[in-house]
């Protein structure tokens, strides 16, 4: 309703928005808060949790986007690849069990990392791929392990952050008490402690779940990870978070503009190849150019008679026809006539502008470091001067990551471990047994192997490092396998680089017991 300085006015025709649930108490995310995105935020006393800032309607737009860059950026791309190769890569989740030496377990357990998702039958090595891309891109992933749930298949179940959602009041209360409350898919007790999921991949990103198309996972506050029906990955940056967020809520929209960038300054590249000169109209202030004329000043026309005007004036077309078009037919170049009053003009050829390689790779360096990566792994540019520097800063995020996942890794063997003891698979396995288990994942190689071989001699004599620093968790089945290999070179004479003394002889080493 409007007010004039004369009394009210008309009211204007109301009209049928799409109701949108609002972001609370003014807190936001500016990737996904469109009008006033561009302005300097004010600050606000924040009287709600994260979850009621960043609301179901905010993390469906801030999901969509991040997947859309993901399918169309190369700067998202090229960091999904980096983070899967070097935290994962091709031995990660490679599991170790240093009393397993008849591989009792090993087998069976290998035979389940060859066929573990549940859904698309992917391998362990890629289910761990994919939970990574997955919390980089929404912040979460929630992981079941088929063990009657659903066929009793021993397989994992994996759901994407809009795979989580709240249900009706009655199937809360139900499932979960009177206390219960739930917030976009995760459900706390009287005391605010998680005790809940809930999970549907029939009502991806709905509002409210269908109850008869939801599971209903429930969890021990006081219980360990290993214990509860689910395990839950979200990436938190303060307490009492809730679902967590994105590591790209703050940088995706920098990785989208670059993108757009680039694609701008390709396109204006493309087209500014094409261009050789450009046709311009004069205007009357242009000087006019004369058009050369066999008739040349020293003529005197006057006294010619008509025969030899005509000759110069065929002499004269045949110079301009020479000149205009048989150069141009010889060189095989494409002409256009120009009507008179044009002329033409060459295109400046300064696009793209030399600056813009080094910004972009500036400004890609600083969307990549929030994840702990260092400017080399942004750019993929190496240099002799700070590989070394560069490796060391980048290598810490890669180990967290891998702490991160190293954790799901225990929680479903565990849960293998029982599934399958219950089925005679194999033998039931003691706590002791089960806290023994590691985990292998790819390392940084060195640059130079030569002097990384003379660093590890030296910390090995000098008592500041061990074989498992050197040779991984399993380094005890890999010097067994030395030793065996030392001994059959023995047996039968073959000479082995382990037994050379640098005065030329072998060593006897083998023989001594």
């Amino acid at each position: 309703m409007m007010f004039g300085l004369f009394g009210r006015k008309a009211e204007a025709p109301k009209t049928k928005a799409a109701k949108r649930p609002r972001i609370y108490n003014k807190a936001k995310y500016n990737i996904i808060s469109s009008p006033d995105q561009y302005n300097r935020p004010l600050g606000h006393v924040e009287t709600e949790d994260e979850d009621r800032i960043l609301n179901s309607y905010g993390r469906g737009r801030l999901l969509d986007l991040a997947r859309q860059a993901a399918r169309n950026s190369t700067d998202l791309a090229t960091l999904l690849t980096i983070l899967t190769q070097n935290v994962v890569g091709t031995v990660g989740g490679k599991v170790i069990l240093p009393w397993d030496n008849d591989k009792a377990i090993i087998r069976p357990f290998a035979r389940f990392t060859q066929n573990s998702d549940f859904f698309d039958g992917c391998s362990f090595n890629e289910v761990l791929q994919l939970i990574l891309i997955t919390n980089v891109l929404g912040g979460n992933t929630v992981a079941l392990f088929d063990n009657g749930l659903v066929t009793d298949s021993g397989k994992l179940l994996i759901f994407e952050p809009d795979e989580l959602g709240n249900t009706s009041e009655d199937a809360l209360r139900y499932h979960y008490g009177r206390d219960a409350k739930q917030s976009q898919g995760l459900v706390y007790d009287a005391y605010g402690r998680n005790i809940g999921c809930i999970v549907s991949r029939a009502c991806r990103g709905a509002e409210t779940f269908d109850p008869s198309k939801c599971w209903f996972l429930h969890r021990d506050p006081d219980a360990l990870s290993w214990e509860n029906d689910y395990f839950l990955f979200s990436n938190r940056f303060r307490p009492h978070q809730g679902r967590g967020v994105s590591r790209l809520a703050n940088v995706l929209g920098s990785i989208l503009d670059v993108d757009s960038l680039k694609t701008f300054v390709l396109q204006s590249s493309k087209r500014n190849a094409q261009m050789l000169l450009q046709i311009l109209q004069p205007t009357e202030k242009d000087e006019e150019v004369a058009e050369p004329s066999a008739f040349g000043v020293d003529e005197d026309i006057q006294n010619l008679s008509e025969e030899e005007i005509e000759k110069l004036t065929a002499q004269e077309t045949e110079e301009v026809k020479t000149q205009r078009l048989e150069k141009f037919n010889s060189a095989q170049a494409e002409y256009q006539v120009m009507p008179p009053g044009f002329k033409a003009e060459l295109v400046d050829q300064k696009n793209p502008n030399p600056n813009v390689a080094s910004f972009v790779d500036w400004m890609v360096g600083r969307c990549y470091s929030p994840f702990g990566l260092s400017q080399m792994w942004a750019t993929g540019k190496v240099t002799n001067g700070d590989f070394k520097a560069n490796q060391l800063f980048s290598e810490r995020a890669f180990q967290q990551y891998q702490k991160q996942l190293e954790s799901f890794c225990d929680w479903a063997f565990r849960k293998w471990a029982a599934w399958a003891a219950k089925r005679n698979i194999i033998k039931p396995l003691d706590e002791d047994q089960l806290e023994s288990i590691a985990w292998d994942w790819p390392k940084q190689q060195a640059l130079d192997e030569e002097a990384n071989q003379r660093a590890i001699k030296m910390k090995l004599e000098n008592l500041t490092a061990s074989y498992r620093d050197v040779l991984g968790n399993d380094w005890q089945s890999k010097l067994e396998t030395i030793k065996d290999e030392l001994a059959w070179c023995k047996a039968n004479g073959i000479p082995h680089p382990a037994f050379k003394l640098l005065s030329g002889g072998e060593s006897a080493m083998i023989d001594k017991e």
